[in-house]
């Protein structure tokens, strides 16, 4: 089979798609691809209410309540997964932007130059 038989048994809209070479490790033979482990120890699955984690007056359910009245609009535009299609779900911006305020706010995160 010639290059231009291979192509035309392609599934459609496959046929610009490049496959990455393999990794060649120092001895020659391809590199094992890096990937997160299973962890085969862990006991259960615990249920948890996630709202008895922080007391009711904790500074964090304060900052939660003020990023959730900011238009963080900006945050979401980037976000290209979406609803009914495929790809990995992105973290909340709310949740990021509140925690990086918390950080701030108890000494966590410096802001140098």
């Amino acid at each position: 089979m010639n290059e231009r038989e291979a192509g035309s048994q392609a599934l459609p809209g496959m046929e610009a798609i490049a496959v990455a070479p393999l990794a060649v490790a120092a001895q020659g033979a391809p590199a094992r691809p890096r990937v997160k482990p299973v962890e085969r120890s862990q006991m259960s699955w615990q249920m948890m209410d996630v709202e008895r984690l922080i007391e009711p007056e904790h500074p964090a359910r304060a900052i939660w309540e003020l990023v959730g009245r900011l238009n963080l609009e900006g945050f979401y535009a980037p976000i290209e997964a979406v609803e009914g299609s495929a790809g990995r779900t992105p973290w909340d911006p709310r949740l990021l932007v509140s925690l990086w305020i918390y950080a701030t706010a108890v000494g966590l995160v410096r802001h140098t130059r």
